[in-house]
């Protein structure tokens, strides 16, 4: 599978919600104090303030994306991967059958499924 214009297509709300989680999940497993480093909340409002100012040049003219964010941002891949991360553990837990292998690079994924030809798609 692919997801196709991964970066250009990631909802803001649901990109912010994975991230919170992530920051959250790493903390804790890390041990920080919260007193520790930038807030969470913190970190969430900077993430908005590039994915609210996504601009890009194409041709002569300035474009504002107002969806996802803008390829070749250096926030976008680790906005990718943790919005792909989040997705990837909903799928995984969400349906009763699992694929036999999972492998996911970035937006791309692969797998065997033993479940007949339908449930896939239900997956």
């Amino acid at each position: 599978m692919d997801v196709v214009g991964l970066y250009p297509h990631i909802p803001h709300l649901e990109g912010l919600s994975s991230m919170r989680k992530s920051i959250e999940d790493f903390r804790k497993n890390c041990g920080m104090d919260k007193g520790e480093g930038l807030s969470v909340d913190d970190l969430i409002d900077l993430a908005k303030i590039i994915l609210d100012n996504n601009y890009f040049e194409f041709g002569e003219k300035v474009f504002k994306q107002k969806l996802g964010t803008t390829i070749g941002t250096k926030f976008a891949s680790a906005f990718a991967n943790i919005f792909m991360a989040e997705l990837e553990n909903k799928m995984l837990a969400g349906y009763h059958l699992s694929p036999s292998v999972w492998f996911i690079f970035l937006d791309y994924i692969f797998f065997i499924w033993l479940h007949g030809k339908e449930s896939p798609l239900e997956f």
